[in-house]
């Protein structure tokens, strides 16, 4: 419901690339987490790179600010 500010993105930023290197070590870890769910998995991003994206977007549609709109 809003825009994250400078220091929210930088944080989200160093989060992604956190990840991004965590998983590319770990490839049979990021496709573990892609597995479950309905829709297919999209075979054009490597799943390290899907995986990374995926946490981060559960990050922020998980804040307060995501589910409780002004």
């Amino acid at each position: 419901s809003r825009r994250p500010d400078a220091d929210e993105r930088a944080a989200m930023m160093d989060a992604l690339a956190d990840l991004r290197a965590s998983f590319a070590d770990r490839a049979e870890d990021a496709a573990a987490l892609l597995e479950p769910g309905e829709s297919p998995v999209a075979s054009d991003v490597p799943a390290p790179e899907l995986a990374a994206w995926t946490i981060v977007a559960s990050a922020v549609l998980n804040l307060f600010e995501a589910t409780n709109p002004r």
